[in-house]
């Protein structure tokens, strides 16, 4: 005889502090995803919040074995336009829900720590399972960003700067507050990079 009773799913972790060992299986997870799909699933603002803290929530969905399947980063340090989130599945597990329970998750977390329940969801590399999901979930695209690159090996076009104009590589100890002012100068409307400070900057470099 068999039970129709189907089993409880499993739980989400919640977390706002990785342990070593859940970093580096996030790390792992984040790196199947962006050999599968040639866009890495989380931006230098996660990783940089994974390495040094910062004012997140971490999800964490695994599956019978205990193995890491899905990640959701939720960071709540933006007063302003509140609460955004990333997130990664496994290639090897997809179609199955897992994005669905991630956003559903951190869609609660949002909830939670935003009066107005407000959550935005960044998306790299145009998955369109990624783009179905949103869709269905309810989302619309608001901001869309390009990323342009050019081989270091390759000469810069032989073109004369002005006579008042000096070229030179950045110098830390010595740049920084004339950098961070002109890039806030730059960015003022810009809702992330405005913000940018001496510490943003350091853990940068």
């Amino acid at each position: 005889m068999t039970s129709a009773i189907s089993p409880e799913p499993i739980p989400v972790e919640r977390t706002e502090r990785l342990s070593a060992d859940d970093l580096a299986e996030v790390t792992a997870l984040a790196r199947a995803a962006s050999d599968a799909d040639g866009a890495d699933p989380l931006s230098e603002a996660v990783l940089l919040s994974l390495r040094h803290g910062g004012a997140a929530r971490h999800l964490l969905l695994r599956d019978g074995d205990g193995t890491l399947v899905g990640y959701a980063h939720i960071d709540l340090g933006d007063e302003v336009d509140g609460p955004w989130s990333e997130l990664v599945v496994h290639p090897a597990h997809r179609r199955r829900g897992v994005g669905r329970r991630l956003v559903t998750e951190a869609l609660a977390e949002a909830r939670q720590a935003d009066p107005r329940g407000r959550l935005r969801i960044w998306a790299h590399g145009d998955h369109p399972s990624a783009g179905a999901l949103a869709v269905d979930l309810g989302f619309a695209r608001s901001r869309v960003l390009f990323q342009f690159r050019r081989p270091l090996t390759q000469p810069l076009p032989d073109r004369p700067l002005p006579e008042h104009v000096a070229l030179r590589a950045f110098e830390p100890g010595r740049d920084e507050a004339a950098w961070l002012a002109r890039h806030a100068r730059v960015f003022a409307s810009h809702p992330e990079q405005g913000r940018r400070s001496e510490e943003s900057l350091r853990l940068r470099m």
